[in-house]
């Protein structure tokens, strides 16, 4: 892992600060952005309800004193505008960047929208005539925000995402929450069905001793508890923190729903008394998950998400709506199946650990790495799954394993395993779940990241 971080010093500007070594080490910014992260505005008419989906990178000049992004959607018509923006989670906020303009809107688009360059001469609204640097404060600080906008129906937003900086040390990590990962129990009267997402983010302090964590939600009514659990994907297990507790069930939410710090002090159940470096190593194991609680449907969990370090590797969050319609793909975009890949480098940068979880799937007989960027189909280049023999259902792992340069395949045969993760880290990169019979196009995909400490997918 030590010589991806080396190579990553030379082929991603990532440092969002020159302050520290520590800032030095931060990856690239991304905003993944859905439908679901609007918020209601006058000039929204049906907020939260498109499939469309996008993805924005930001990489920092070596100066600091600009930033060079990539802005691809896939699913979205009448696109005239997209910006960056200045808020929270759940919270609209005045436009400071323009990354789109057009005085015609677009047709459909899947693939890039558009791509550039931004300096502090790009500033408009409030940061008009300030210094770059703010605009890298209010990113670090999670107050950043990408939103495209379409006519006629959503000239507030359609696609709305945080920009967050990947992480480049062991020390944050995330979760994803949605109603798909649910597993069934007594207690959910309609698991999986739930349009909800969350995402939790926690920060380690310099100490190891205490996790600072967020926990924010959408379209989510009734939020009675919010845990940490223990236990792998597609398996349910004990409470052991406790991230939000209410006598009254919430109204709906949309937005920061918790926030504070955990030590050893807030364990409960399994690790009451153990030491605090016990819940990092379940964490680091892929052993912990965030549960969200609500009332009256779900009290056995509505939106569910496992912790996932933001340490130096990749990942991939695969959904329907990724898909781009091909003549092999019956019904693209419409598969309510879920997914996530990680990937890892061994210590001697020769080969890549993955493990491949899928959720709520059928017939899956090959899954792959292929090159391009979203919105636009590509070859495959790795083999991560292969079954002469469709799969059942599968909720959980799927596969897991290593590659080298050895594995890979089609344009890159025969080429060195960094060209791979130089296509990974350009955004070049996606995971594809091909199932049968409906969609051996590919029935969930999504591109390849750097593991964020905060919110992504």
């Amino acid at each position: 892992m030590r010589r991806l971080l080396a190579i990553a010093s030379v082929l991603v500007i990532g440092a969002f600060t020159t302050a520290s070594a520590a800032a030095a080490r931060q990856g690239p910014a991304i905003a993944n952005l859905t439908g679901s992260q609007e918020v209601i505005t006058t000039g929204t008419s049906t907020p939260g309800t498109s499939l469309a989906t996008g993805l924005a990178t930001f990489r920092l000049r070596e100066d600091g004193q600009a930033l060079s992004y990539r802005l691809s959607v896939s699913h979205l018509t009448g696109i005239f505008q997209a910006h960056i923006h200045l808020n929270g989670a759940g919270v609209n906020g005045p436009v400071v960047v323009f990354l789109f303009k057009s005085a015609q809107p677009t047709g459909e688009v899947n693939g890039l929208l558009s791509q550039g360059t931004i300096t502090a001469a790009d500033f408009v609204g409030p940061l008009f005539g300030h210094p770059f640097s703010e605009l890298l404060t209010d990113i670090r600080n999670g107050d950043a925000y990408v939103n495209v906008h379409t006519l006629p129906n959503h000239p507030g937003g359609e696609i709305r995402g945080r920009v967050l900086v990947a992480a480049g040390e062991d020390n944050g990590f995330a979760a994803h929450l949605t109603g798909t990962q649910e597993v069934i129990t007594t207690g959910t009267s309609a698991p999986g069905t739930s349009l909800g997402t969350g995402v939790a983010t926690f920060r380690l302090s310099e100490d190891g001793r205490s996790l600072r964590y967020r926990l924010s939600v959408f379209h989510i009514t009734g939020v009675f508890q919010a845990h940490i659990h223990l236990n792998g994907a597609g398996v349910n297990g004990p409470v052991v923190v406790f991230l939000f507790k209410s006598a009254t069930p919430t109204g709906e939410v949309n937005g920061l729903l918790s926030e504070g710090t955990i030590t050893a002090d807030s364990f409960v159940g399994l690790l009451f008394g153990h030491p605090f470096s016990e819940l990092l190593t379940d964490i680091r194991s892929g052993d912990a998950y965030v549960n969200v609680h609500t009332l009256p449907n779900h009290p056995g969990g509505e939106i569910r998400g496992q912790v996932v370090s933001g340490d130096d590797g990749f990942k991939a969050s695969l959904t329907g709506t990724g898909e781009v319609i091909t003549s092999d793909s019956s019904t693209p975009g419409t598969s309510l199946a879920t997914g996530r890949a990680v990937f890892w480098m061994d210590e001697h940068g020769a080969s890549v650990h993955f493990r491949l979880e899928v959720h709520n799937i059928t017939g899956v007989f090959q899954a792959h790495i292929h090159l391009n960027g979203a919105g636009v189909n590509g070859p495959v280049v790795v083999f991560l799954f292969k079954s002469a023999t469709p799969t059942g259902t599968v909720n959980g792992l799927l596969s897991q394993g290593t590659f080298t340069a050895a594995d890979l395949i089609g344009p890159l045969t025969g080429h060195p395993l960094t060209e791979l993760l130089t296509d990974i880290r350009s955004g070049d990169a996606y995971v594809n779940v091909h199932t049968l019979p409906n969609h051996p196009g590919g029935e969930i995909r999504g591109q390849i990241t750097m593991r964020a400490d905060a919110e992504d997918d």
